[in-house]
C-alpha cells in the first residue's frame, strides 16, 4: 500500500476526471489525504473524504498566502478538525517566496502557532507549507523556531510533514528531530 500525505482532490480542477481519478488510486492500493487550504475547502476536503473513508482522510487549515484574504476561525476550524474523518492540521506554515511584505509575514507567523497551538489540542499532526525567499532557508528557520518555542510549553510532541521541502539537508534534518517527515 502506498500514502499519498498531500492531495487536492477536491480541488475544482478535478472536476471533470475525479471520479476516473478516484477509482485508479482504489484499483492501486493506495491512500490519500486531502488537504485543506481555507476554511470552505476545508470543508469541501471532509465531505469528499467521507464519500470514500476507506481511502481518503482529511486536513483543515488557511494556506500561508490566503491569510490576507481570510481570517483565521480557530473555533470554526476546531470544530472541522474535531471530525473524525481529519488526521491533520494544515496546509499552514510560513511561505516567503510569494509574500514579500513584512506585515503579511508577520500574519502568516500568528496564524501558523494557531495551527500548531490546535494541532497540539486535537493531538493531530500538521502539515507544513514553508517556502523561503530565494537563496534562503528564512521560512524554515522562523517555522521551526515556531515549533520549539511551542514544544517549551507543551508536554505532548508535534508531528507532521513539512510538504514541498526545498530546503538544505541541515534544515531538513532539524524538522526530523522534531518528528516530522520531508516531502
Amino acid at each position: 500500500m502506498l500514502f499519498d500525505s498531500h492531495s487536492h482532490l477536491h480541488f475544482s480542477q478535478f472536476d471533470t476526471d475525479r471520479e476516473e481519478i478516484i477509482k485508479k488510486i482504489r484499483d492501486s492500493d493506495v491512500k490519500t489525504i486531502n488537504v485543506g487550504t481555507d476554511f470552505d475547502d476545508s470543508k469541501k476536503a471532509i465531505e469528499l473524504a467521507l464519500k470514500y473513508p476507506k481511502i481518503m482522510k482529511a486536513s483543515v487549515g488557511l494556506h500561508p498566502n490566503d491569510v490576507m484574504n481570510a481570517d483565521f476561525d480557530y473555533d470554526g476550524f476546531k470544530e472541522l478538525a474535531e471530525n473524525d474523518i481529519v488526521v491533520a492540521i494544515g496546509e499552514c506554515g510560513l511561505d516567503y517566496f510569494r509574500t514579500l511584505d513584512s506585515e503579511a509575514q508577520l500574519k502568516q507567523k500568528e496564524v501558523f502557532i494557531k495551527h500548531v497551538e490546535m494541532a497540539q489540542e486535537l493531538d493531530k499532526p500538521l502539515i507544513l507549507h514553508c517556502r523561503p525567499t530565494v537563496g534562503t532557508q528564512n521560512a524554515y528557520e522562523d517555522a521551526l523556531k515556531i515549533l520549539v518555542s511551542c514544544f517549551q510549553f507543551h508536554v505532548s510532541r508535534l508531528n507532521g510533514v513539512a510538504h514541498f521541502f526545498v530546503g538544505s539537508k541541515e534544515t531538513a534534518k532539524k524538522f526530523l528531530d522534531l518528528g516530522f517527515y520531508i516531502s
